[in-house]
């Protein structure tokens, strides 16, 4: 922006550039971010025009890329979820089934006990009575 561009000049354009970000994301949240992103971009590289029609240009142009870099970000942040939330159901079906192995292999050898063994294992561990 030159000098003599105010914030007006920009937010004339904001209803524009939150069709044009709703257009491409479809998100709520991320439409404000894009707009907000886009406004930073001009305050910061200054378009030198004066002409509202090329400055909405120029911001629709910004808004597009912003928007693009937002939705593949996003994707990537999808799909490294759900690789996780995958890798993790796999090895937590694998990681319950040895814990209920290990938890039947207890109750066998605590069944094994001769009965006065046995009752202080379950009173101490089971009920959670004091060692005592």
């Amino acid at each position: 922006m030159t000098e003599s561009m105010d914030g007006n000049a920009l937010t004339a354009h904001r209803g524009f550039l939150e069709r044009l970000a709703a257009d491409l994301l479809r998100d709520a949240g991320s439409v404000e971010d894009v707009v907000q992103d886009t406004f930073v971009a001009a305050l910061e590289a200054r378009p030198a025009t004066r002409d509202p029609r090329r400055l909405r240009a120029w911001l629709g142009q910004v808004a597009t890329r912003t928007a693009r870099l937002r939705w593949r970000r996003d994707a990537a942040r999808a799909a490294r979820e759900r690789d996780v939330a995958r890798t993790r159901s796999e090895s937590g079906g694998h990681e319950a089934l040895e814990r209920f192995e290990l938890s039947s292999s207890v109750v066998r050898a605590v069944d094994a006990l001769d009965p006065a063994e046995r009752e202080v294992i379950v009173l101490r561990y089971f009920e959670d009575l004091p060692p005592r």
